[in-house]
């Protein structure tokens, strides 16, 4: 082994991945931890107790594609702490984590101790009015989230900003999209 000279000595023999291109990844999976993992810790039962969850939008046109990291800065420039919701759903349905279940949110003015937000990106449309413009993707992402929700605490109460909030937010009425799957204005 000890002959072996050049790129070969520098190759994992059964990967044949380069040995400091596989450090690089161990490393990097340790830094930040995948997605899905990300999302089964969310979906964990919070230190506090938790009976509602508000559906919001980001009031964001269709065509940006924004996440948690463009969200956290607005709401810092607001003078928040960091971002307010607790999970975003992208526009490809992917989530994102924002704030720590543990600690109440900043969400729904007078409403966020023992409550859980959640916001689509999306819902306004190009001339700046509400619009329930979300994608397939992001609806079946929220469906398995409010699913996962009602199993993790029990007789929580799933419903949209507006119901709340003289607000368009979210842009579809939470409650009839639950009932029905329909998604109406």
């Amino acid at each position: 082994m000890w002959a072996m000279r050049g790129k070969a000595r520098d190759r994992n023999a059964m990967t044949g991945i380069p040995y400091r291109q596989a450090i690089r990844n161990a490393c990097a999976a340790f830094r930040k931890p995948p997605i899905r993992r990300q999302l089964m810790r969310f979906l964990e039962p919070a230190n506090r107790h938790i009976d509602r969850v508000f559906i919001h939008s980001s009031a964001t046109k269709a065509k940006m594609d924004i996440g948690r990291k463009e969200i956290d800065r607005w709401h810092r420039e607001r003078g928040w702490s960091g971002i307010g919701y607790h999970l975003v759903i992208r526009r490809d349905g992917s989530t994102e984590i924002g704030r720590d279940v543990d600690t109440a949110g900043a969400h729904a003015r007078g409403h966020n101790t023992g409550s859980i937000g959640v916001v689509m990106v999306g819902g306004l449309s190009d001339d700046g009015g509400s619009e329930a413009n979300f994608t397939g993707a992001q609806f079946k992402t929220l469906r398995r989230v409010v699913d996962e929700m009602i199993t993790t605490y029990p007789g929580v109460t799933v419903m949209g900003h507006r119901n709340v909030a003289p607000t368009a937010c979210p842009s579809f009425d939470v409650l009839r999209w639950l009932k029905t799957g329909e998604v109406e204005p």
